[in-house]
């Protein structure tokens, strides 16, 4: 893998790992990060990860994390590999934008 595969796959992971746990700790009984679900860094956290992590929401007030847990890290781990194809899409667009500027000569004027 190259350097660029790896770093969309970081960036993925971490991306769905925090949308993960702000989800659970909106639940007092697996509130593990220290903070209140009142606290604006929770309400923060929450607004931008939301969208990625909408299926875990819903997820997680239908059942207890006891009994859906394997679903969860399952789903949670196949959005990890969409999202790091998606992201990894976009940088290789924006690379390729950025070689052909290179490329190409400067404009003259006269």
């Amino acid at each position: 893998m190259n350097k660029m595969k790896i770093t969309c796959l970081i960036i993925s992971f971490l991306w769905i790992g925090l949308g993960t746990a702000i989800q659970f700790s909106g639940f007092p009984a697996y509130n593990y990060l220290g903070f209140d679900y009142n606290t604006f860094i929770y309400e923060f956290l929450w607004w931008i990860t939301i969208p990625f992590n909408i299926l875990l929401y819903v997820l997680l007030y239908t059942d207890t994390l006891n009994n859906i847990y394997i679903f969860i890290i399952l789903l949670q781990s196949v959005k990890v590999l969409v999202y790091w194809w998606i992201i990894y899409k976009i940088c290789l667009h924006f690379q390729k934008v950025n070689s052909s500027k290179m490329k190409s000569p400067l404009p003259t004027s006269g």
